[in-house]
């Protein structure tokens, strides 16, 4: 549990550093397009986006953290299938508020999730957000990361298959 940083409750910048790729391919599974959307979106709102890649781990914390929210926005083919960036349990480590247009998310963290047909709505909802349910979403997400998706949990899990696959 050492690994969660305390909440970002009152973040101290109006800018939203993107840590990691946008990108695309011939079969069009990237983010490009959404994370065109998000820039949109952001801009319309005086919110900067900016794209950081090739950063250290310490880097990638500090620039999270000073974000004013910190979206893992998928493309649109991740959406379709439910894959769940990485991006969403770092930044929920890290302090933030989780919020991303993968809709499975909202099973994973029993609906304490932002929702939002769109990027646009899922930001305004997102920023318009009261601040003691923001800060109680925080908390109630970093204790579903700390139960159930660290990397701990993860071999536990598959030391137990091993042992139930050993004893059959």
């Amino acid at each position: 549990a050492g690994e969660f940083e305390e909440p970002i409750l009152k973040p101290p910048s109006n800018i939203v550093f993107w840590v990691g790729s946008i990108w695309n391919e011939r079969l069009n599974r990237g983010n490009i397009n959404d994370i065109e959307i998000l820039k949109n979106v952001l801009e319309k709102r005086d919110i900067r986006f900016v794209h950081l890649q090739g950063i250290s781990d310490l880097l990638n914390v500090r620039y999270v953290r000073r974000s004013l929210i910190a979206p893992a926005i998928a493309g649109g083919w991740q959406v379709e299938n439910d894959y769940l960036p990485c991006r969403m349990w770092k930044n929920i480590s890290y302090g933030q508020l989780g919020v991303s247009n993968v809709r499975k998310f909202d099973e994973v963290f029993n609906d304490c999730t932002v929702t939002g047909r769109s990027i646009e709505e899922i930001i305004d909802n997102t920023l318009s957000l009261p601040f003691g349910r923001y800060r109680d979403m925080i908390y109630e997400q970093q204790e579903v990361v700390k139960s159930h998706h660290t990397y701990v949990n993860r071999l536990l899990n598959i030391v137990r298959a091993y042992e139930s696959v050993e004893n059959y």
